[in-house]
């Protein structure tokens, strides 16, 4: 009997649920602890909660995580250059603080607009290799024509041995800067991605799983896992997308709205008849619009381990987020001794509060090595250590100097050290809606901020539950009606108007406090509000039961040139005069072909520009003399040779030599046409097909639209067989949208094809049973539930 194992590392737990594979039920469940920054030990925890001769017959693994969007969110993605080729209109604010902008690109047909100046890429690479873990690069038009990103590509990894991301390698949609943005955020994610997958990989050898490991992606759909290290910035909703899915399983809903309250963010989302409504426009994380398709969401920077701090504020502003911190009360169970360290601790003289210098703060090392620290952040991270240490403790080590707050947070923002403060999850505990770990940590921690926040501990815990439940039920007002505006949504939710929200579809809750929320919520807004049964784990669950899906776009391309071949054809028309005895007279309109070998490409591509440019405002002209002589009236000879090109006239009027117009007899054809139908100087069609940042150029639409559609089949198949399918479990099914002027073929063709896993079992959603195993983080033993 084999098992399926799903996985998911948030921001403050790590669940892990293994079903059965003939029938789908949920066998067995663990949860514990996240271990911060290195995911590893909170996943080796959990799995331990579960049979080892189960894990032995594992044939899948799925993990979904929301590590990226929080690396995002928090703005601790490590280090990445930029390298942006064309001409970019560059907005005032941009996510890299290092990146270059060189000539080069390539228009909407794909043809070069100016050759790429690569030297100014090679200068950028060598004064940042340095200060970087890796590149991203971005070209005009790219998803056309991406010779330009990967010359650069293979520069920059030659120069440096960084990894380089291209934007085409992420989407194909039009959006040169947005793809940038894309790359940027790809690139910032790939170490840690990398090490993420790693740890999983090296838990799944100890526990004797020989399994196929596949990674959930932001549309809700599962990659092979060599294209989740490829594409991480794809995985950066995973973690809400799986919530989605879990939410509606275990609610048995097929429509509802989902609240998924997380360590770091709060995610809120809609399902339809049991599918995901999509945001085509590409995800929003951080503020930074992206190209990546993914399930349409609201996601506010507010979880149950955001700070919550006030500082000598005279209009005593209690703050909430967006930086991510170890609640007190968990800092209490992991480190014996550091609750009398909060008891002792004072606080710091007023002129030095900040956010990063309370009496409520303390650091810890995360274990990243450090790079590029100026002088004064290594003497700031040399003195945190893994144990929690207080300004206090700060002020020492740094000899009797206090420790400066924009030093803490460099060190913060770059994840070497990691904050521990008051937090929604510390509010919880002193409710007593949610009791995990130590009460009394979180209790002492309100009391030390007590003089700032001019509330005492119930006051602060009140007064931040409410706070974070209306931030989710602003979330879920803005994310069903938008475009609403955010000061209108806020008045109503204040409670001043005597009016409320109605929401017509039921709410569910996800996460490990969703029940303490519950009735918070519906105090707010009026609607059917819920946390079902295993909430808690509802991220593994989904991971598990999201089918497998692959999307891929195709476009098609109407492209006007001018007919190839005619030079050719005249001068052979030249050697039947000279075999005729006839004087040598050549065309009117004939142009020189220039000759050089050197960039002989380029300047074939550039004359056909300035010939098609020149053409499209022209008049048909007269034919010349050699027109005149071959339109069937010259001798037999030159009959009979330019009939072996392709014969006289066919049905064409011609004037005679009375210049009456006369017609050549049916069945014949221009006598100046080659065998292929070359037509000196014809402005004729062409089709280009965009695919995987190269183009295709075919002669006729129905080859191409041939070719887009077999190619396109073939890309999601075989990205699919590598999560695991086999071919008759993969259902492929494609849509086209058209742009017509009337001509018989359409001048664009988008070609969207879906691949979707069809093997799902359906009686999933009714078989979890209620023997599944829990374990509350801080015990050493299995609870029966």
């Amino acid at each position: 009997m084999t098992f399926s194992l799903g996985i998911d590392a948030g921001g403050t737990y790590t669940d892990a649920v293994l079903i059965q594979d003939e029938d789908g039920c949920v066998v067995e469940s663990g949860k514990a602890l996240t271990t911060y920054p290195d995911p590893i030990t909170g996943i080796k925890n959990a799995m331990k909660l579960l049979d080892p001769e189960k894990l032995k017959n594992v044939s899948i693994v799925s993990l979904s995580t929301t590590l990226s969007t929080n690396t995002i969110l928090e703005n601790k993605g490590f280090p990445v250059g930029l390298i942006m080729v064309g001409e970019f209109h560059i907005p005032d604010a941009i996510p890299a603080s290092m990146y270059c902008v060189v000539a080069g690109g390539h228009d909407s047909n794909g043809e070069e607009i100016c050759p790429l100046d690569i030297e100014p890429v090679r200068k950028f690479a060598r004064s940042v290799q340095d200060k970087v873990a890796a590149f991203a690069v971005s070209s005009l038009f790219s998803t056309r024509n991406a010779d330009h990103e990967l010359f650069v590509k293979k520069e920059i990894f030659e120069l440096t041995g960084l990894p380089v991301v291209c934007g085409h390698e992420l989407s194909q949609d039009l959006g040169a800067y947005e793809r940038a943005v894309t790359a940027f955020l790809n690139a910032q994610l790939i170490p840690i991605t990398y090490k993420f997958t790693q740890s999983v990989v090296t838990e799944m050898k100890a526990s004797g799983m020989n399994a196929t490991l596949l990674m959930l992606k932001c549309d809700g759909s599962v990659v092979g896992i060599d294209e989740a290290l490829e594409k991480p910035i794809e995985t950066i909703f995973s973690g809400p997308a799986a919530s989605l899915m879990g939410a509606a399983h275990l609610s048995g809903l097929k429509t509802c709205a989902v609240i998924d309250i997380g360590g770091t963010s709060t995610d809120v989302a809609l399902i339809q008849n049991g599918l995901p409504e999509m945001d085509e426009s590409g995800a929003v994380v951080g503020g930074w619009s992206t190209r990546v398709k993914a399930i349409r969401m609201e996601t506010m920077a507010t979880g149950g381990d955001s700070h919550v701090f006030a500082t000598d504020d005279p209009n005593q502003k209690i703050h909430l987020g967006p930086i991510r911190v170890m609640p007190l009360c968990r800092a209490a169970i992991l480190y014996p001794g550091f609750l009398n360290k909060l008891k002792d601790i004072k606080l710091p003289p007023r002129k030095y509060l900040s956010e990063f210098i309370l009496p409520s703060v303390f650091y810890i090392r995360t274990g990243f090595v450090p790079m590029e620290l100026t002088p004064l952040e290594k003497t700031h991270y040399a003195a945190v250590d893994e144990f929690p240490a207080s300004w206090s403790d700060l002020f020492d080590r740094l000899g009797g100097q206090m420790p400066l707050s924009l030093a803490l947070e460099s060190l913060v923002k770059k994840r070497l050290i990691q904050p521990i403060g008051f937090t929604p999850t510390d509010a919880l505990h002193i409710l007593g809606d949610y009791t995990e770990w130590d009460q009394e940590a979180a209790l002492t921690g309100a009391e030390k901020m007590e003089r700032l926040t001019k509330k005492n501990p119930k006051e602060l815990a009140l007064y931040t539950k409410n706070r974070v439940a209306k931030n989710m039920s602003k979330s879920l007002i803005e994310y069903l009606v938008p475009g609403i505006e955010s000061k209108d949504v806020e008045k109503i939710l204040s409670g001043e108007f005597h009016t409320k929200f109605s929401i017509s579809v039921p709410i569910i809750l996800i996460g490990g406090p969703s029940k303490a929320y519950v009735s918070e919520i519906q105090n707010i807004i009026e609607g059917d509000v819920s946390a079902p049964k295993f909430s808690d784990v509802g991220n593994a669950v989904g991971a598990l039961t999201g089918k497998g899906v692959k999307r891929l776009e195709i476009i098609i391309k109407e492209n006007k040139v001018k007919q190839k071949g005619a030079a050719a054809f005249e001068n052979k028309l030249e050697e039947i005069r000279e075999e005729n005895g006839e004087e040598k007279n050549e065309p009117k309109n004939k142009k020189k072909i220039d000759e050089k070998k050197i960039d002989e490409k380029k300047n074939e591509k550039k004359s056909d520009e300035k010939k098609s440019d020149e053409k499209k405002n022209e008049k048909r002209k007269e034919p010349d003399d050699l027109d005149k002589r071959c339109d069937g009236r010259c001798s037999k000879k030159c009959k009979s040779d330019c009939k072996a090109f392709g014969g006289n006239l066919a049905g064409k009027e011609a004037k005679g030599a009375d210049g009456k117009e006369t017609k050549n007899p049916a069945g014949q054809e221009e006598s100046n046409k080659t065998p292929d139908g070359i037509v000196p100087g014809k402005m004729i069609l062409e089709y280009l097909v965009f695919h995987d940042g190269k183009r295709t150029v075919f002669k006729n639409y129905s080859d191409a639209y041939d070719f887009a559609c077999a190619a396109g089949q073939k890309t999601v198949l075989d990205v699919m067989k590598k999560t695991g399918l086999k071919e008759e479990q993969i259902e492929i099914n494609f849509t086209k949208k058209e742009i017509r002027t009337g001509t018989e073929n359409p001048i664009e063709t988008k070609i969207t094809f879906v691949g979707v896993e069809t093997a799902k079992n359906e009686d999933f959603k009714c078989n979890i049973p209620d023997f599944v195993k829990f374990i509350n983080p801080e015990k050493k033993y299995r609870e029966e539930k």
